[in-house]
């Protein structure tokens, strides 16, 4: 089995490297130096010049007299799902809670609109936890306070995480309806990240 996984991708790696080696179709124009497509130009099937449309994270090829105010707008919509998708990504902050005792009870990243909910939450827990009776040998009350607090923060967590799936779901809608006008049109999808 290991030889043969080995063998695929030696021969996965050759082909990568046969491919980059000859330029995988495309040649370069003799005037300018620069590369164009198989076809021979950069001008798409109907003699338009063909358009590189950046929405989001993917790059479109497109013949420029395609491009319409329907096309932009889809564009507008997937550039503004996505940059709310990374937004969604990079706000977060590292939250820890710590009873009265200074013992890490919860420590997790959340998102930065959600920071007061938790520490609210957190504050709830150590004013309870610190009205208990200190008793060393019946921590009973204690782990029903700890349980309430994890239960507490867990719904805060659960409706962190549907906010961001709902904003991934808005995003991947955006963009399927991007690949099909373009689709539509005759374009390509040139690089997908």
């Amino acid at each position: 089995m290991k030889r043969t996984i080995c063998g695929t991708a030696l021969v996965a790696l050759l082909l990568l490297m046969g491919c980059g080696l000859s330029g995988c179709g495309r040649g370069r124009d003799a005037s300018t130096g620069a590369g164009k497509n198989a076809g021979g130009s950069e001008y798409g099937s109907n003699g338009s010049p063909s358009s590189q449309l950046r929405c989001g994270d993917t790059t479109y090829r497109l013949d420029s007299d395609k491009i319409d105010r329907e096309i932009n707008e889809a564009c507008e919509l997937m550039k503004k799902s996505y940059e709310a998708t990374m937004s969604n990504r990079s706000a977060r902050v590292r939250f820890t809670c710590q009873d009265s005792k200074g013992q890490v009870v919860l420590s997790t990243l959340v998102r930065d609109d959600s920071l007061e909910d938790y520490n609210r939450s957190c504050q709830q827990f150590v004013a309870a936890e610190t009205a208990l009776p200190n008793s060393t040998t019946d921590r009973q009350a204690y782990f029903t306070v700890l349980r309430k607090f994890q239960a507490e923060t867990n719904q805060l967590t659960r409706r962190s995480v549907d906010a961001a799936n709902a904003v991934w779901r808005e995003n991947r809608a955006d963009k399927t309806a991007m690949d099909r006008l373009v689709k539509a049109r005759g374009g390509s999808i040139e690089i997908a990240n």
